[in-house]
């Protein structure tokens, strides 16, 4: 009879650490369905990011293309009608005339507005920050 209460006490303490272990394993598994869940969202969130940040390189390229168009054909009209004008008053054929339309500060200037335009788009710092629906991780980036 006694070994019986024994190997009852032995299985019960068996069944009890199967049990705790049953436990721990299912700890386990919701930490782990959290941390996939937690995982997918912040996928789904790098994902729509790189698609706006996508989205703005292509804005970007497409505005600075029209910018340098519209600095080129502002300056080029300038530059035609200084041209017109110098060559209406003056002796055209001159190559003091020639030289003066050369050094015009047109030219200078249509050079400063595009180095302008292109120090603006190089130096725009903006500034993403993802954050999980849960609020337990969160980074900041500059692009």
């Amino acid at each position: 009879m006694e070994s019986c209460r024994s190997n009852s006490k032995a299985i019960a303490r068996e069944v009890d650490r199967y049990e705790e272990q049953l436990k721990l394993a299912e700890v386990a598994a919701a930490w782990a369905g959290a941390f996939v869940s937690t995982a997918k969202d912040l996928h789904k969130q790098v994902l729509q990011r790189l698609a706006m940040v996508e989205a703005r390189i292509h804005f970007e390229r497409d505005t600075f293309a029209e910018d340098i168009d519209d600095a080129v054909h502002d300056a080029g009209n300038s530059v035609e009608l200084e041209i017109q004008e110098r060559l209406k008053t003056d002796k055209w054929k001159a190559s003091e005339v020639w030289d003066r339309i050369a050094r015009t500060t047109l030219a200078k200037e249509l050079e400063r507005r595009v180095d302008r335009m292109v120090l603006r788009r190089e130096t725009v710092e903006v500034p993403y920050v993802f954050r999980l629906p849960t609020g337990r991780l969160h980074a900041a980036i500059s692009c």
